[in-house]
């Protein structure tokens, strides 16, 4: 009984072995494989969204640069220009 038991024990050990073996040389081939493509273009709700999203910030975005680079451009601006 007590041999039968030790030869199952090893019996399982190979089985584990062959099977932890089996699943590395699966994910190996698994990995060198390249996967199939899966970009999808944008749909067009999304670039609609983007286009909207850049045309009500991009003139704020220009002033807060324009503010950067001269400070006095906004001090004196008036009905007949910034520069004056």
């Amino acid at each position: 009984m007590l041999k039968m038991k030790g030869r199952r024990l090893e019996s399982e050990k190979a089985g584990e072995y062959n099977r932890t073996t089996s699943m590395l040389v699966t994910a190996r081939v698994a990995m060198a494989t390249p996967a199939p493509s899966s970009w999808q273009p944008p749909t067009s709700m999304l670039v609609a969204v983007v286009l909207c999203f850049v045309v009500t910030e991009l003139p704020q975005g220009v002033l807060a640069f324009l503010s950067g680079v001269d400070q006095d451009i906004f001090h004196n601006a008036g009905a007949a220009g910034p520069y004056l």
